[in-house]
């Protein structure tokens, strides 16, 4: 009897052991999939970036939104490559962008390739508005007209970045 109810007790022993060993598997698999899907929300939908300002334009004219111009050293520069990855990355400045801005992107890369055509339209934008550094962030009407700009950049929060924007609208909640 004796021996009996040592072999139950080491049956329940080992069983109790695997199922404590399964449950902590599930917790570190539901933890992977928690940070999975953090990084996910954080990358989710990329911006559209328009290189054509004439586009833009007319796409804001149709949606009745604003255009904001980025003109950048996307590669070389550390002040574009920084405002890129705290502000223009995050799903809080997509939230705040989506409805109320078309975006364009003039870019001028030292290392990056780009096509005859991108390059002249980053030229156009950039002569038009007269930039002369980077990076330089233009807020536009619907009609192409310059409302207000940003030149340099200092680092925060996108939503605090928005709201030195005169004329910007608020995104709706």
């Amino acid at each position: 009897m004796r021996r009996f109810l040592l072999c139950c007790l080491a049956f329940l022993c080992v069983i109790g052991s695997v199922e404590g060993a399964s449950s902590s598997k599930n917790k570190k698999k539901d933890l992977k999939l928690k940070k999975l899907k953090a990084a996910k929300e954080k990358k989710s939908a990329p911006l559209l970036w328009h290189n054509d300002l004439d586009k833009a334009i007319l796409q804001a004219k149709r949606s009745r939104s604003m255009i904001l111009v980025l003109v950048t050293g996307s590669d070389w520069c550390p002040p574009c490559m920084a405002l890129e990855r705290e502000i223009f990355s995050h799903k809080e400045f997509r939230k705040a962008a989506a409805g109320n801005v078309v975006l364009v992107k003039a870019d001028f890369p030292k290392k990056k390739a780009m096509s005859k055509e991108n390059k002249m339209q980053a030229t156009k934008i950039a002569k038009r508005f007269n930039v002369k550094s980077y990076p330089t962030v233009l807020l536009l009407n619907s009609d192409g007209r310059e409302l207000d700009r940003q030149v340099g950049y200092r680092s925060g929060s996108p939503k605090s970045y928005l709201k030195k924007f005169r004329g910007f609208k608020k995104a709706p909640k």
